[in-house]
């Protein structure tokens, strides 16, 4: 009698995990996936700084923009940004200068992507800083 209530439950517990386990590794993957997000956010979110940062300091050097975006792109660690991401607008009349990065961030895990509908998020940062200097033209 032992011997059937011993192979019941081990059924059972085969059950249990078979019902859980999905639900366990959709909760893991989504964790892995929003802290890839949030890093990648955290990265651009540096490098945009540092980029509007060398703008308002290095005004006066021609093809100012590709130099902003060369900075930006050296200095981004683990996101593989290109020039089309990154915009840069200088507004002389305010002493401004605003610096944008846009990135399509791809999910790694196709269970969340099909879970919730979508297979990327779109991941965009700025920042804006008072020019050190405006050039006289």
């Amino acid at each position: 009698m032992n011997k059937q209530k011993v192979q019941k439950s081990l059924g059972q517990e085969l059950i249990e995990y078979a019902i859980t386990l999905p639900i366990f590794l959709i909760l893991v993957l989504g964790i892995v996936d929003l802290g890839r997000a949030v890093y990648y956010y955290s990265a651009m979110n540096n490098v945009v700084r540092e980029g509007a940062r060398y703008g308002s300091i290095h005004l006066e050097d021609t093809g100012i923009d590709a130099a902003i975006c060369n900075r930006i792109i050296e200095r981004a660690i683990g996101v593989s940004l290109t020039c089309d991401d990154v915009t840069t607008n200088i507004d002389y009349d305010a002493g401004t200068i605003e610096v944008t990065v846009t990135y399509r961030f791809v999910l790694v895990s196709q269970i969340i992507s099909g879970f919730f509908g979508v297979n990327e998020l779109q991941l965009t940062t700025s920042s804006i800083m008072q020019l050190e200097y405006i050039p006289i033209s």
